[in-house]
């Protein structure tokens, strides 16, 4: 099999198991920031939020199990390029999870209908904690604007994990899509912290954890993105400039996978412990 296959199966049984760990644990754990399907109508009460996550699972997993079949079938199938397979296999994961979202707001709007909710407030967090992803994003527009000059005017910008380049750019397209996707995730970031500390959130008082503890956790987590994609653009400019990978990218691909794994779960274990601390 070959990559997409791979990159299909492993996508689909992460989803499997996001879609297990919503139905069996998100009802355990009630109503939080972090965990669960969290569409606002879904934190009225415990009831609707146990239902709403039972049913988000089942739809996730769905969605991963489709994601492993498009993987497999488009592999032995599909007269595409690699390149093409993989975009095809990503664009099932995303046009999957953007259709079980809208299901899953309306579905949850619709078990809150008539149900008051149990507490609504803002979530107040200081905005000192995007100092540090705004610093990391203006470096990195700062290093493309600095080193675009040097670079070629076909930019290598995807590789395989032993390392070989496998799709260019322009210069202009590089750095229109670097400068994009740091800027984007600035501005999600900010807007997500403007928007709940602006908006009454349905049940905030009745979370297992807080929200300001969900938010901090969204800020690191988000900061730590920015420090992934300033390292991309290091080697980005390092491969184009001097024929080779500043590190193997395999042994990268590993480490950044690896620390994605410790620090979701551990930043659920401070934040269950905050609480306890603070109840």
């Amino acid at each position: 099999m070959g990559v997409a296959a791979w990159i299909g199966i492993g996508a689909g049984a992460i989803l499997a198991l996001l879609g297990w760990a919503t139905y069996k644990l998100a009802p355990r754990v009630g109503p939080n920031p972090i965990f669960g399907v969290r569409t606002g109508y879904s934190m009225v009460n415990r009831e609707v939020w146990d239902k709403s996550n039972r049913a988000g699972g089942i739809a996730i997993a769905g969605v991963g199990a489709l994601t492993a079949f498009a993987g497999v079938i488009l592999d032995l199938l599909a007269p595409w390029s690699e390149n093409a397979l993989i975009l095809i296999t990503a664009g099932v994961v995303v046009t999957g999870m953007v259709i079980t979202f809208i299901w899953a707001v309306r579905y949850s709007r619709r078990l809150s209908e008539g149900v008051k909710a149990e507490s609504a407030r803002p979530i107040k967090v200081p905005l000192a904690w995007l100092w540090a992803s705004a610093l990391v994003a203006a470096v990195s527009i700062a290093f493309v604007l600095a080193t675009i000059s040097d670079l070629p005017p076909s930019v290598a910008t995807h590789f395989a994990l032993d390392g070989t380049a496998n799709d260019w750019t322009s210069r202009t397209g590089y750095a229109f899509m670097m400068a994009g996707l740091v800027v984007g995730m600035l501005a999600l970031t900010a807007g997500i912290f403007y928007l709940v500390s602006h908006v009454d959130i349905p049940g905030a008082d009745g979370w297992a954890v807080s929200g300001e503890s969900g938010m901090v956790f969204f800020a690191v987590a988000m900061f730590g993105a920015q420090l992934l994609i300033a390292v991309v653009l290091w080697d980005i400019y390092w491969f184009n400039t001097r024929g080779k990978h500043p590190f193997p990218l395999d042994v990268f691909a590993v480490v950044a996978l690896v620390a994605s794994l410790v620090a979701i779960p551990a930043g659920l274990v401070w934040m269950v412990l905050r609480a306890r601390r603070n109840a």
